[in-house]
């Protein structure tokens, strides 16, 4: 089955625009989480530690 010359361009430029749309997304990401600051997490590790509410039995 021969192809056409212009089936294979068609398939590279549909490739490019594939590529070209990947590495805008990929730019478009890393340049929005550069401009938010994001509120630090706070995990258990942050908070002081807790008394034990049970007191033991006498």
């Amino acid at each position: 089955m021969p192809t056409d010359s212009s089936t294979i361009t068609v398939l590279v430029l549909d490739v490019f625009a594939f590529l070209a749309v990947l590495a805008y997304a990929s730019f478009e990401s890393r340049h929005r989480l550069r401009g938010q600051r994001p509120a630090p997490i706070k995990t258990h590790l942050d908070e002081k530690p807790r008394q034990n509410s049970v007191k033991p039995k006498a």
